[in-house]
């Protein structure tokens, strides 16, 4: 479709044609697995373009997609929350409610660099934009993009009651406007939510519903987190086997397909179960490895569980000996929530 509009003689049609064709390279890119060479390219050629032409909704919508490739791809979640306000920001100055509720979602990297309550202020601003309609902003980056601004906001926040009624309610929503993409996300987040509230059966039943649509769907990234949270479940219930499966196929997916803002957890996830069977450098290994991603990264939310999974392989592997190291990391953990 690009070289198509690219191949016809400049006007205001042919410039949208094109506009649009990068777009949609770029949404369906992140979820498929879009090189960073081929992102980089089609997002400059689309930045030029919207820009010239004056239209500001475009370039929002433009860079939301582009955060997303850079964050959740990538991993680069500073790039992506950077990304996602100048989205929004954007979409604000254009006036347009539906590129404002469309945009929103992408405050999801807010969330990785631990920036929850002004990621929530943009959820809570565009819910309040669409006024009750459902339909506002459908299709331009997600098929509901309404309902997935509740689910985003219920994992952003801390009150495990509101969060769940938020992630039902978007559940609903996205079921009811047939986007069944956002209802296998929203069992994955509500599997993230089990784990908080130290459901394992809960969180396992979550995830297989997630995986199921994944598999259906055949989204690349929705394989990888799917198997993630099977893995998360699993660890929950002690079945180190299979969560180790489930993590290091959800990783297999993830490196081949490059979807990397989860990294971090993941590797602290695997050393867990690691522990549990007993590897215990293996174990320590692959947390410290988690650590040091999430770090780098600057994903405060993914540094959070990688400390925290630290601290407990510490205390598994060497007990009190290692006390300092615990309090160290736990301190940590405490200092990033």
């Amino acid at each position: 479709m690009r070289e198509l509009a690219d191949a016809l003689p400049e006007s205001g049609e042919t410039v949208t044609l094109g506009l649009a064709a990068r777009s949609f390279s770029l949404i369906y890119g992140w979820r498929l697995g879009i090189s960073h060479e081929e992102a980089e390219v089609v997002f400059s050629e689309a930045e030029r373009m919207a820009s010239k032409a004056g239209d500001i909704g475009s370039r929002a919508i433009l860079l939301s997609a582009y955060g997303i490739v850079r964050g959740l791809n990538e991993g680069d979640v500073r790039e992506y929350a950077r990304l996602a306000r100048q989205a929004f920001a954007l979409a604000e100055e254009s006036g347009d409610p539906a590129i404002c509720v469309g945009a929103a979602p992408t405050a999801y990297g807010l969330f990785c660099t631990g920036e929850y309550r002004e990621g929530v202020s943009i959820y809570d601003r565009a819910i309040e934009l669409a006024d009750g309609d459902v339909t506002v902003g459908a299709g331009i980056l997600f098929a509901c993009p309404y309902a997935l601004c509740h689910a985003l906001k219920g994992i952003h926040l801390l009150e495990l009651e509101e969060a769940r009624r938020l992630l039902e309610q978007g559940r609903k929503i996205a079921r009811e406007q047939g986007d069944i993409e956002q209802v296998g996300w929203s069992h994955m987040w509500s599997s993230w939510l089990a784990y908080f509230q130290g459901e394992p059966e809960a969180a396992l039943a979550h995830a297989q519903q997630a995986l199921e649509i994944a598999e259906r769907i055949g989204g690349s990234f929705l394989r990888a987190m799917a198997w993630f949270h099977i893995g998360l479940a699993e660890r929950m219930r002690g079945e180190w086997q299979r969560a180790i499966e489930a993590l290091e196929r959800s990783l297999a997916i993830a490196r081949e397909r490059r979807h990397a803002e989860h990294d971090a957890w993941r590797l602290a996830l695997l050393g867990e179960s690691y522990l549990g069977l007993g590897d215990l450098e293996r174990a320590r290994a692959l947390v410290a490895e988690g650590v040091e991603i999430a770090q780098t990264r600057g994903h405060r939310s993914g540094e959070t569980h990688a400390s925290l999974a630290l601290a407990r392989v510490l205390l598994g592997s060497a007990g009190p000996a290692a006390r300092a190291e615990i309090e160290a990391a736990l301190a940590r953990a405490l200092e990033l929530t």
